[in-house]
């Protein structure tokens, strides 16, 4: 018989995508991230070849699977997604568990009515925060892990994720979830640490606040990746000053007194902060590790500078490396 080629529309599919992220009690309660451009998930297994000499690989093994979700967030924010996008990850410190004993799914729920559930899933990958009025909240794309549901067989129900089932799409964005408001950077780092005196930084375009963290897997050898470990936590900021002049940028505060080699620089708090309603960034002893001085027709005087995080230990005790939140309600 010859072949005649048919093709059901109904499976044409397309159309986007956005994130549940907290999908408690009714629908009207359900959290949402919402992203834009293309959400993708993706089956993620890893192999062991089996080899014959003379035949090559005849077979191969699977040795674990997770699920990975790249997106790229649109910017609405309030508590829970500040809690959900960064984890608590700076509070952390090296070697604790990313993935604590309770599940935390995440649902990609499609504009035309399904649902795709990941049983036990957190960002590993952050996109840049922005501030300031003339920025998008977030900038570039972030990473979802998801792993094996927590005391579960790869062969239970739903271990790793939930099968696509229909749900409608009911949901709308609520603009007043965007905030676009102006920043106040404060540094003390150029006045000798008096805190009444710290230099506040105004910039040509706002703010970046970058976290940087690098996870190892935790692999269990009968179950693949049943957790991640941090292996690393880092955060810095960057801004092209207007008012940071050359001897501030050259000043023993910022290039340390000494230029001996083997010296080092105390860094102090910087703290970026919007009104209540907003984020409020504090990188705790901070240090300037960038801050070019640029000549040029009409360029700033003052290049990109960065400024990095490390803990503080003048208490005796290691501090967090910074902290992300909501600006707190002003005091009656």
């Amino acid at each position: 018989m010859a072949y005649e080629p048919k093709l059901d529309r109904a499976k044409l599919l397309s159309g986007p995508a956005h994130i549940i992220i907290d999908k408690t009690g009714l629908e009207a309660a359900w959290k949402y991230c919402w992203c834009k451009g293309t959400v993708t998930a993706n089956i993620k297994p890893s192999w062991k070849d089996v080899e014959v000499a003379g035949f090559g690989p005849i077979d191969k093994v699977k040795t674990d699977e997770n699920v990975e979700i790249d997106f790229t967030p649109s910017g609405n924010f309030d508590a829970d997604m500040l809690a959900w996008i960064y984890n608590g990850i700076l509070s952390k410190r090296i070697g604790a568990q990313f993935f604590d004993a309770t599940d935390t799914p995440v649902h990609l729920h499609s504009l035309d009515g399904k649902l795709l559930s990941v049983t036990c899933a957190k960002v590993i990958q952050v996109p840049t925060l922005m501030m300031g009025v003339p920025n998008q909240r977030f900038e570039g794309t972030a990473k979802i892990i998801g792993i094996l549901g927590n005391n579960m067989a790869r062969s239970d129900a739903n271990a790793l994720f939930t099968p696509v089932s229909a749900l409608a799409f009911g949901r709308q964005p609520l603009p007043s979830a965007w905030k676009h408001m102006p920043v106040k950077a404060t540094w003390a780092g150029l006045q000798d640490g008096d805190p009444a005196a710290d230099i506040e930084i105004a910039t040509k375009s706002g703010w970046k606040v970058m976290v940087q963290v690098q996870l190892e897997p935790e692999p269990e050898a009968n179950l693949g990746t049943v957790t991640y470990k941090v292996k690393s936590v880092g955060l810095q900021a960057s801004c092209v000053p207007l008012n940071l002049t050359e001897t501030e940028l050259f000043h023993d505060k910022v290039i340390g007194s000494s230029r001996l080699i083997g010296t080092s620089i105390t860094g102090t708090a910087l703290t970026l902060a919007e009104d209540y309603g907003g984020i409020t960034v504090v990188l705790n002893g901070a240090e300037m590790t960038d801050h070019p001085i640029i000549y040029d027709e009409t360029a700033p005087r003052a290049g990109e500078c960065f400024w990095t995080a490390f803990r503080d230990f003048s208490t005796g005790a290691a501090s967090d490396i910074g902290s992300i939140a909501m600006t707190a309600e002003p005091a009656a």
